[in-house]
């Protein structure tokens, strides 16, 4: 592919950005086939567009989770083994 043809395509780091997503799962996500990329020597370049359109599918799961009020995670129990004293 030509340099010219992938000048604007993004960094996994760039795309997590705009995704919402960490570039670890963004480059998963290119080596499951569910967004367009090319290995280059400097590393992988992912296609904008197969990016904006993953932007979009999780819009509406993000908009969602921002609504859901946060809540406390109800306080955690001492695990009873850790009081055991061992051998008796």
């Amino acid at each position: 592919m030509p340099e010219t043809a992938i000048s604007g395509w993004l960094s996994p780091s760039q795309a997590g950005a705009r995704v919402g997503l960490t570039a670890q799962r963004i480059v998963q996500l290119a080596r499951a086939g569910e967004l367009e990329h090319v290995l280059t020597p400097l590393g992988r370049l992912l296609d904008p567009a197969d990016v904006e359109r993953l932007a979009a599918e999780r819009e509406p799961r993000r908009s969602v989770r921002r609504d859901e009020p946060r809540g406390r995670r109800p306080a955690s129990r001492s695990c009873s083994r850790s009081t055991r004293t061992r051998g008796r």
